[in-house]
Order: C-alpha cells, then sequence, then structure tokens
C-alpha cells in the first residue's frame, strides 16, 4: 500500500505537554531531574547524556553476546497476542525466573525482549503501540507490573545490573497510526506513538524497530527515533540501512544473520541499494533465528559456529542463549580463543 503523505515537520506538531511527559520518563528513569531550561541570557546547559546512536560494539566479547527472547510469536493463538512463553496465571515474574535468570547465571548481561507486547501478525508490521493495545485488550498480568518487574531487572535485582532491549514495530504501517496521519490528526498520532514507548522508557531501555529501515524519511517515525535517541534511549534499527534513506544509518543495526550475508552489496549485485559494511554507522547485532540450510535446528553446533563467526568479525551476537544452556554449551565454551 501507498500512501500520498505529506511531509511532515514532526517537532512542530509536538506541543510542549506531550514532550514534556517524554521527558519526564526518561529522567524519572535516570533517577535525574529533567534539564531546567537556563534564565534568558544564560549559558546552554551541557549535554546531559552521552551520544548513544550510533554506538560502538562493546570491547568486552562476552559484552557482545545477546540472550534472545521471544514473547510475541510464541504461539500461533492471535487473540493472546500470539503469546506463548507467558502465562496469565506467572506473568513476569515466572517469565524472568524461567527464561532469565538462567542465562544470567550462564553469564548473559544482556537480553533482548521481541515483542514484548505480543503481536497479531499483521502483513510487515509488528506494531510500534503494541503495550497499548495489550492494555486496551485488557491484559493487565502482561502489562500491570512490566515496569516494576524489568526495572528491577535492568537495576540489578539478579545480582548485577543487564542491558535490556525492548524490540518493537514500526509506526508506519500500522493500520490505526497509519489512519491517524491519513486524517491529519497530529496530536492524537504524537500521543499514542509517545504512550506507547513510555514503559520501555520508564525500565531504562533500549528500543528495536521493526521494519524501520525502508520509512520514508519525511515522515515522523525517523524524527520521532531521533528525538528518543536525543533522550539517551538507544535505538537499534532493522535491517540494513538503505541508500535511499541514509538517515536511519545514524542509528545501531539489528539484521538476520542469513540476510546480513545476502544483502551485502560487494558480494551480491542485486544488493546494490545495500549500505555497505565499511560504512555503517552503529553498533551491528546480526541474529541467529534459523539454522543454516541443511543444519539440524537441535544441533546446538551451527549456532556456536555462526555466533563465533560474526564475534570473530567484531560484531554482535544475538541469539537463544537457553539454548546453549541446555546443551550444555557454557559461554566460555562459545567465546574460547576468539
Amino acid at each position: 500500500m501507498t500512501l500520498d503523505l505529506p511531509r511532515r515537520d514532526f517537532l512542530a506538531w509536538s506541543g510542549t505537554p506531550l514532550v514534556a511527559a517524554l521527558v519526564a520518563a526518561m529522567a524519572r528513569a535516570s533517577g535525574a531531574q529533567a534539564p531546567q531550561t537556563p534564565p534568558s541570557g544564560g549559558a546552554a546547559p551541557t549535554a546531559p547524556r552521552p551520544q548513544v546512536n550510533p554506538g560502538k560494539a562493546p570491547a568486552d566479547i562476552r559484552q557482545r553476546i545477546i540472550t534472545y527472547l521471544l514473547i510475541g510469536g510464541s504461539d500461533p493463538d492471535k487473540g493472546g497476542r500470539m503469546i506463548g512463553t507467558l502465562t496469565r496465571e506467572g506473568g513476569w515474574r515466572e517469565y524472568i525466573d524461567k527464561y532469565v535468570k538462567p542465562s544470567f547465571a550462564w553469564g548473559s548481561r544482556r537480553y533482548w525482549l521481541q515483542w514484548p507486547f505480543g503481536i497479531t501478525n499483521l502483513p510487515n508490521n509488528t506494531e510500534w503501540d503494541q503495550f497499548l493495545k495489550a492494555r486496551e485488550a485488557r491484559m493487565s498480568w502482561l502489562t500491570g507490573d512490566f515496569v516494576d518487574r524489568w526495572l528491577a531487572v535492568r537495576t540489578g535485582s539478579l545480582g548485577a545490573p543487564v542491558d535490556l532491549t525492548a524490540y518493537i514495530g514500526s509506526a508506519f504501517g500500522e493500520p490505526g497510526m497509519m489512519r491517524l496521519l491519513e486524517q491529519d490528526r497530529a496530536a492524537q498520532w504524537l500521543s499514542r506513538a509517545v504512550a506507547s514507548v513510555l514503559p520501555y522508557l520508564e525500565c531504562r531501555m533500549n528500543i528495536g524497530v521493526d521494519a524501520s529501515v525502508s520509512t520514508p524519511e519525511d515522515q515522523p517515525d525517523l524524527p520521532l527515533c531521533e528525538l528518543l535517541g536525543a533522550l539517551g534511549t538507544r535505538i537499534y534499527v532493522e535491517s540494513r540501512p538503505m541508500k535511499q534513506y541514509p538517515r536511519w544509518n545514524r542509528f545501531n543495526v539489528v539484521c538476520d544473520a542469513n540476510f546480513w550475508y545476502r544483502s551485502d552489496p560487494l558480494t551480491h549485485n542485486d544488493s546494490a541499494w545495500a549500505v555497505a559494511n565499511a560504512d555503517l554507522k552503529g553498533e551491528i547485532v546480526r541474529g541467529l533465528f534459523y539454522p543454516p540450510k541443511g543444519a539440524n535446528e537441535n544441533d546446538p553446533s551451527w549456532m556456536v559456529r555462526e555466533a563465533r563467526k560474526i564475534l570473530r568479525e567484531g560484531h554482535t551476537v544475538l541469539l537463544n542463549t537457553n539454548f546453549l544452556v541446555e546443551k550444555g554449551i557454557s559461554m566460555t565454551d562459545l567465546v574460547k580463543d576468539i
């Protein structure tokens, strides 16, 4: 579907109350007060947070391993937002005990929550506003204590602070939010866009945005991500950035490991649309979601082999570390001699 949407000045739409809410959420998450406007004629304040986009891969190889936690998409039932790894009875408490604590004991300190409030399997979109949709569906067992549970994990309840990323969909292409743009209902679009990410900001999470790099630069998605980045949120865009929309290359990148190779313009002539490896700016996260053709998905050797290759190339690997725990493969085994 192609829509003839007008070029929009996102920040001119924003309105003081909405921006204030976003800044206040970031301040609460960091434990700091929101920056104050200097008196007229006073010195400009220094930047309150370091630039995180584009970022860099950590020097410590163990910090270049991220545990993949599939939440939305773990069950075929669309009525339950396709969530099978989280139960109504146990909620986030049980989920953290079952999936996060074992990988923490294994050595993981970075976690990737894939579609934390579920999905409805929309074509080519997994919903920027999935939190609001879960709340509107009265799934309080999913939304109610999310911030309390995950902020505790983020700040050290397992024994040490960890890094968390919430991976959600883009706003562009999501039918309800697109309808607001078509109707020129700017305030409603922005209100929903901001409210949708407040739980992640409260938890001091990074945000990954599915199918983002193909969004035209004159739509509000890009300035929204830039605003979140300016407030200190690390943004991961999916997948390999396009030459057509170069501003998306100012963020960190997450890409399926198989597609990473297939989209390399230096090795595939039909990928001339893509930004070359050497020109990518941020941390590069390559996900091991599916085994290579011909590999046995129950045999961990393919995952170990591919993960070690990614780590040797200086990138970050995203994988199901709980699978390695089950198979008796330690983090030391995974990174040995790299």
